[in-house]
């Protein structure tokens, strides 16, 4: 395993998560990302910084006349279902905007 830093949560919330942050700062602050560090605590919010699909990647290198042909987003993927289900309005306005009626059938899925 990876040696443990001494960065301190105190230090790290003080130094990285001030509210208004200046660009230079963010930017050092980003070198931070990777390091091994043991803190205890309670986790009061999770931002996602990076998600990978790898089979969205591929997709998108086809040609759209390609994507859209094919509908391969609806035979690899899912179709956007009930907007009734959605438990967040988030949810449901991603729902609602990719379940109407003009859109074309590959907007209508996702993978």
């Amino acid at each position: 395993p990876d040696p443990v830093s001494q960065l301190s949560w105190s230090d790290y919330q003080t130094g990285c998560l001030a509210d208004r942050l200046a660009v230079g700062d963010q930017a050092t602050c980003h070198h931070l990302t990777g390091l091994t560090v043991q803190w205890t605590g309670l986790v009061e919010r999770v931002r996602i910084v990076q998600r990978s699909n790898c089979v969205e990647r591929m997709v998108n290198i086809l040609p759209d006349l390609v994507r859209r042909k094919t509908n391969i987003k609806c035979l690899l993927g899912d179709k956007f279902g009930s907007c009734m289900k959605q438990t967040s309005q988030v949810a449901k306005l991603l729902c609602q905007t990719r379940t109407q009626p003009d859109l074309e059938d590959d907007q209508k899925c996702h993978l």
